[in-house]
């Protein structure tokens, strides 16, 4: 009985730790990172705490009893790339993890970014900066994890990749795009391993894809020669055979 309980305790405890953690890319902490900004002629390094953010990305499904899963960490090893070269200009990625959690179709956990009107873009106020984006974003590069102490850069991008691509297009579709400028913020929208796109908003991106190599190669594309104003453009393919979950279960 006892030797049960203990086992319990310990496997609860194990799920609420060994899950993916926010992050904020460069991360001074990673002597790695500190090398490579080094290398490429980042000279201000002891100010990285006062860089605004640039960019917001949103990760897809991801079991919490796993510390990030085969997907997230590959694409997070292509946005700390990204983050080096956002360094030239003084600027940061946001990596917040949603605290919501779900069970998916396989009867796993998962943290999720819930759709529709749930978890709102902007923070009504400090008090609720955790039930909003960019409060997770401001608290996921924050010194001291208040977020207070950050600012978000104008304009700025929104990436996510699988169930956070759903979220950023439910984001995107209900803010209004005069000239593709989404909200007064964004200028770009990035939506790989989603739907397709129901705006024509030239700040979008969609893509859909469902791999951390297509989230890669198309998050190179659509940063590159990147056009505010212009049609949506997205692309005609189905996701990938083999994956462990597609798009038409991972909306909500």
């Amino acid at each position: 009985m006892a030797r049960g309980l203990f086992l319990f305790i310990f496997l609860v405890s194990l799920e609420s730790v060994a899950r993916l953690e926010s992050a904020c890319f460069p991360d001074p902490n990673d002597p790695e990172t500190m090398a490579d900004l080094q290398a490429a002629g980042v000279s201000d390094l002891h100010s990285i705490h006062e860089w605004p953010v640039s960019a917001i990305y949103l990760h897809g499904w991801d079991d919490i009893t796993q510390n990030g899963s085969t997907d997230e960490l590959a694409n997070r090893e292509r946005l700390r790339e990204l983050a080096i070269e956002l360094a030239r200009r003084g600027e940061r990625i946001a990596l917040p993890v949603s605290g919501m959690t779900r069970r998916d179709p396989n009867g796993r956990t998962v943290l999720h970014w819930p759709s529709k009107s749930v978890m709102p873009l902007e923070e009504a106020s400090a008090s609720s900066r955790e039930q909003s984006v960019e409060g997770l974003a401001r608290m996921a590069c924050s010194s001291d994890g208040s977020g207070d102490d950050v600012e978000l850069a104008h304009p700025r991008t929104l990436m996510g990749y699988s169930n956070g691509a759903y979220k950023a297009l439910y984001l995107a579709e209900g803010m209004p795009c005069p000239g593709g400028y989404l909200n007064g913020h964004y200028t770009r929208v990035i939506a790989i391993g989603a739907r397709q796109a129901r705006s024509s908003c030239g700040a979008l991106r969609v893509n859909t894809g469902h791999s951390p190599a297509n989230f890669s190669s198309r998050l190179d594309g659509y940063l590159q020669g990147w056009e505010v104003t212009g049609a949506v453009q997205t692309s005609p393919w189905p996701a990938p055979r083999g994956q462990p979950y597609t798009p038409g279960n991972i909306e909500d």
